[in-house]
């Protein structure tokens, strides 16, 4: 990815959403294919570079899929958080929560298997 540039305009609305890598916005859901590989029994750390505006608040959600059934959502709220998936999750997406108005540029989005030992990645 190089950078995903948004702008959202004055609304009406609470908050919209922005998938990430579909279309789809129906979180109920599952995607038609994981935003990564789901390993069972591996935690990941995700990094998402945001810049923005003061007037945007946006918060990045990892959501969990299972046999075909939102189970769990993960909100990102570190600049590398640890995301450790339920057993029986087989999918996932990234999803952008945003709040309020403005221009935002998305620099980054990674995922990195965490490895034990150390805490590398």
């Amino acid at each position: 990815m190089q950078q995903l540039e948004c702008e959202v305009e004055k609304n009406n609305h609470k908050m919209v959403y922005l998938s990430y890598g579909t279309l789809n916005n129906q979180f109920d859901k599952e995607p038609e294919e994981s935003i990564m590989p789901v390993i069972k029994g591996t935690s990941y750390y995700v990094r998402i570079g945001v810049e923005k505006d003061a007037t945007l608040q946006i918060v990045p959600i990892i959501v969990e899929y299972s046999a075909g059934k939102k189970i769990k959502l993960n909100k990102v709220t570190e600049p590398d958080e640890l995301i450790s998936f339920e057993e029986s999750t087989d999918k996932c997406r990234l999803t952008f929560k945003l709040i309020g108005f403005g221009h935002a540029t998305i620099s980054d989005i990674s995922f990195f298997e965490y490895r034990e030992g150390g805490g590398s990645y």
